[in-house]
């Protein structure tokens, strides 16, 4: 085993003093992706699902109904993912879902979406929100009013 040996003091201290501030910066490195990393992700998470909810109410909008429906629920499993279950953002994205079923004609799906974003507003943000005084028809309208929509 070769051993390394310098002839000077001051390039051993140079050599040591150039590896510290190495380590110094990956160190710098490693801390800022632990904090700027998650931070960018969810960023990221939230322009995903906004895209998405937006081109699924185009495409409904349009009677496009099979091209949104998977877009809404990649955005139903994209707040899921990025803000839990029983979040603000999936009961949004359940509410667009529940839309879609209206339209299309699979009450079925519509009611189940619009009932479970309807418990989450209730835990969260409560009738007080925009949503929560929309989904309030689910409650107190039931299933006809499910089936009834503007042509």
């Amino acid at each position: 085993m070769k051993t390394f040996t310098t002839k000077s003091p001051k390039v051993f201290a140079a050599t040591s003093a150039t590896l510290l501030v190495a380590l110094c910066l990956l160190a710098v490195v490693v801390i800022a992706k632990r904090h700027i990393g998650p931070r960018q992700s969810v960023e990221s998470a939230k322009l995903r699902l906004k895209s998405l909810v937006v081109r699924g109410t185009q495409l409904r909008e349009a009677g496009q109904y099979e091209e949104a429906e998977p877009l809404l629920q990649e955005a139903v499993g994209v707040a899921e993912d990025t803000f839990g279950p029983d979040s603000f953002e999936t009961a949004n994205a359940l509410n667009e879902l529940g839309v879609l079923g209206k339209y299309d004609g699979r009450f079925e799906r519509s009611e189940a979406a619009y009932r479970r974003a309807l418990r989450i507003v209730d835990q969260t943000s409560g009738l007080d929100s925009e949503l929560g005084a929309t989904l309030e028809h689910v409650r107190v309208g039931g299933d006809d009013r499910l089936r009834h929509h503007p042509a």
